[in-house]
């Protein structure tokens, strides 16, 4: 055997131009997107709500000469929002931090991956709370054939109808709230099988350039649908436990989207304003010191019983159903 060998002459240590991390995507994520912000200064306040019916009544009457116009009026309600205080902390040792190898910068890491989780808690609170049974003003389950007010025919089945669904269920909104929808949300699942149904192929095909293959993008969807934007919860969550090894190809982790199967068509307002219809509002609360505009802040601490730094992610918000007639909801709108 040549002498030295290889393993005499080099020993193995990390790279240091690269490394292998999965990150949480924010253009994966809704939550942040689907509807209006607005800062509120208190964890819990109430806000009023102007009721329907009485600005589409038709309360007009003759007046006869010398006589009192007719009186009317509207009657007010109140809603609530509650912001609740969602935080994680991870520790950075002393001993850690020292002895961690190059590329490696535990700070720069424990940011990165604490920005993350809190970007993933919004995107799970928030399908929790509009992506639900029994949610919005309309709902209508995915089944093997449709059923009239029940159930629409799997999308992603021949001879589905995603198109008139829709938009049915576009006019169902208006005629409830004077307003037209303007944004669908869709789970992956859900986008990825509204791109190859065959209705929303033929209706684009003929205004493409042949031969090339029919391109469906948001950008083209969003007419037929006759909304102003598609959004598309595409986040993913891991849904086993932390028991696994690391990376390991007989016990992997598992994952699924956030956002299931589902759709919801709404209406959502531009921004937040005085006697402004939204299907939902997002409070972010930014009474805590240092906490930026989505209600978020970042702490680093010391904690010298532990010789450590604390790195900890804080945010407080609340998702609140402002007017559930301003949404449709599709529930499992393909298999």
């Amino acid at each position: 055997m040549p002498q030295p060998t290889l393993s005499d002459v080099h020993v193995d240590r990390p790279l240091t131009t690269m490394s292998v991390a999965y990150q949480v995507d924010q253009t994966d994520c809704v939550a942040g997107k689907a509807f209006p912000s607005i800062p509120v200064v208190s964890k819990s306040d109430e806000y009023f709500i102007y009721n329907r019916g009485d600005f589409f009544r038709d309360d007009m009457q003759l007046r006869a000469p010398g006589t009192p116009a007719a009186g009317t009026g509207y009657k007010l309600a109140t809603g609530t929002y509650t912001a609740q205080v969602w935080a994680l902390a991870k520790t950075i040792s002393d001993q850690i931090r020292q002895n961690s190898d190059v590329p490696l910068q535990p700070d720069r890491d424990a940011t990165a991956f604490l920005t993350g989780k809190a970007l993933l808690n919004r995107e799970v609170q928030w399908c929790s709370k509009y992506f639900g049974t029994g949610v919005w003003g309309g709902e209508l389950y995915g089944a093997a054939s449709a059923s009239a007010g029940v159930a629409i025919k799997y999308w992603n089945l021949s001879g589905s109808t995603p198109i008139e669904d829709v938009l049915a269920a576009r006019t169902a909104i208006k005629k409830a709230t004077g307003l037209w929808p303007n944004k669908l949300v869709l789970g992956a699942n859900t986008h990825t099988t509204l791109k190859t149904n065959p209705e929303i192929i033929d209706r684009l095909k003929y205004g493409q350039t042949a031969p090339g293959p029919v391109v469906v993008n948001n950008n083209n969807l969003a007419p037929l649908f006759e909304v102003e934007e598609i959004l598309v919860t595409s986040a993913i969550k891991t849904t086993s436990g932390d028991t696994l090894v690391p990376d390991s190809d007989t016990t992997p982790d598992t994952f699924d989207f956030i956002g299931g199967n589902h759709a919801l068509l709404c209406y959502a307002a531009k921004s937040p304003g005085l006697q402004t219809a939204s299907a939902g509002y997002t409070f972010n609360w930014m009474g805590q010191t240092g906490s930026m505009g989505a209600g978020m802040r970042m702490k680093k601490y010391r904690w010298e019983i532990l010789a450590s730094d604390i790195l900890e992610v804080e945010q407080a918000y609340a998702f609140g159903l402002v007017s559930k007639y301003l949404g449709f909801m599709f529930l499992n709108a393909t298999q």
